[in-house]
Order: structure tokens, then C-alpha cells, then sequence
């Protein structure tokens, strides 16, 4: 792997534990080394990418919250439930490392398109 738990979880805030965020570790170094490990891309933005896109596999497990407080005041926000990389700030930060786009292509959600076609039955029944 090209960056460990430990680094992941320095970029996140959740209660994830170093063991529970391996298993995104381990994937989204799969997904980079098969998608991206042959794209030209530098060994550091290749660590980079996997980072980010570890957390974001494991963000969307803890649903994480990121809290902003100015004063008394504060906001809590959290999983925004969007759709592929854009579902988390990580994602999308994985998103723009990757600049061949490929990771953005493959992870897009597809949609599908349903047309009403219209007929006309024959009067001859």
C-alpha cells in the first residue's frame, strides 16, 4: 500500500479505529493500482489519491460530521448522500489529485433514460 490507516484516519475526523478503516485502505488501493497505477501519474499523487480515497470509502461507512463553531454558535453537517466521489469532501479531493479523470469516469453513478413510446392499435380486433 502506498499510505497507511494511521495517515488516513490524521486527515479524517471520525471514531474509526485504525483496523476499521484497513479494509478501505485495502480497496482503494486496489482501485488505484488498477485504475491509475499505469497513468503517468506521480508516486506521491498516487499515495495521495489512495489516502483520500480510503477516506472516503470509510466516511461514507461512519457517516462522518464535521462541526464549525464561530463563538457560541455552530453548525453540524455530515454525509451529504450524494452520488460517487462528490458524496464526501475526501472523494472529491481524490477527484481533483486524479487529473487524467479516470477515477471521476469510473465512479460516476450511470444514469438510465426511460422514453413512452407512442402506438396505436389497429381497430380491426
Amino acid at each position: 500500500m502506498r499510505t497507511t490507516a494511521a495517515e488516513v484516519k490524521e486527515i479524517m475526523q471520525t471514531g474509526l479505529t485504525e483496523t476499521q478503516i484497513l479494509p478501505f485502505l485495502t480497496t482503494a488501493n486496489a482501485m488505484v493500482t488498477a485504475r491509475l497505477a499505469t497513468s503517468g501519474l506521480t508516486d506521491t499523487t498516487l499515495e495521495e489519491i489512495e489516502k483520500y480515497l480510503a477516506a472516503h470509502l470509510a466516511s461514507v461507512k461512519s457517516k462522518f460530521a464535521i462541526t464549525e463553531r464561530i463563538g457560541e454558535a455552530s453548525i453540524t453537517t455530515g454525509y451529504r448522500g450524494g452520488l460517487g466521489l462528490d458524496a464526501t469532501p475526501y472523494g472529491e479531493v481524490a477527484k481533483m489529485l486524479d487529473t487524467t479523470g479516470t477515477l471521476a469516469t469510473a465512479l460516476s453513478m450511470r444514469t438510465a433514460k426511460i422514453e413512452a413510446i407512442e402506438f396505436a392499435l389497429d381497430d380491426d380486433d
